[in-house]
């Protein structure tokens, strides 16, 4: 016989430390709201992605489901994260722009939100690209016309400036004397992060915005300009296309005083100084 006196087994991953603690700690709470009087001892969970901040998961429990996301308060930067993304879920609650959020706990930074089935995920991919821009512009109106707000004045060139874009954008023909000539016409709550697999598509067709963790007040148009920047790198030779689709969307769901052509101006103009800024790293680095 084979003897294992001597053989270690491997400690188990954080994730798997941190997701027993929760369900040991709230598992009643989480069972009543995914399936009532389910026992609590049947919910699995299975760690759909992670990062250096959160876990994700999906609960199961008998047929019903939830998402689980975990943020580690250990990790630098993750308390922030999950409040930004617990004030967005909870301003947004009586909206249809996110998925539900049915729980959270503030002590052990947890948020139990919406399961969307997988066939709702990477919208981006599934759907034309000028279905999806369009979907995207509509979504970014909508969302700009429900978050928290301030009020600020300025303009583009002065936020832009701040932005350590200065010396690039007075490489740019005219930018700087454009620039300064659109007004900043608020601040408002923007996701702030363009990735575009950052939608979801619910069971109905209609787009879902998700990840709020790096949610902050920006200038209206802020998430506009993301997501243009994000089609013109996803889509190449039909970047032009998708563009004009996002701008398009934007502009019948909008109802606020942004002009779509000079936010559009601004997209272009914040494109070029950030590939000149590339550009110049690049000669640096050589």
């Amino acid at each position: 016989m084979e003897n294992n006196a001597n053989i270690i087994e491997p400690p188990p991953a954080a994730w798997q430390d941190q997701i027993r603690r929760v369900l040991t700690q709230a598992g009643p709470a989480i069972a009543r709201i995914l399936a009532p009087g389910q026992d609590v001892a049947a919910i699995d969970a299975d760690l759909i992605k992670s990062s250096g901040r959160a876990h994700s998961f999906r609960l199961r429990l008998g047929t019903r489901t939830g998402f689980l996301k975990l943020f580690d308060p250990a990790v630098t930067g993750a308390t922030r994260a999950f409040a930004s993304e617990k004030r967005v879920l909870t301003q947004m609650k009586d909206t249809d722009l996110v998925a539900k959020l049915l729980a959270y706990c503030d002590q052990n930074h947890w948020l139990l939100i919406q399961d969307i089935p997988e066939t709702g995920s990477d919208p981006a991919g599934r759907l034309e690209p000028t279905v999806f821009a369009h979907q995207v512009g509509q979504w970014i109106a909508q969302f700009e016309a429900t978050a928290a707000d301030a009020r600020t004045g300025g303009n583009w060139l002065a936020y832009t400036t701040r932005l350590g874009l200065g010396p690039y954008i007075d490489q740019i023909d005219r930018a700087r004397d454009q620039l300064s000539e659109i007004p900043l016409c608020g601040l408002v709550m923007a996701r702030n992060d363009g990735a575009l697999h950052n939608y979801l598509s619910a069971p109905d067709g209609r787009l879902l915005g998700c990840d709020f963790e790096t949610a902050r007040l920006k200038p209206r148009g802020w998430e506009y300009v993301r997501a243009w920047h994000a089609l013109a790198h996803r889509y190449g030779d039909q970047s032009a296309a998708a563009i004009e689709a996002l701008s398009n969307g934007f502009d019948t769901a909008h109802r606020g005083a942004l002009i779509i052509d000079e936010l559009n101006y601004v997209a272009r103009i914040l494109f070029c100084a950030q590939f000149l800024k590339h550009q110049n790293f690049q000669r640096r680095a050589a």
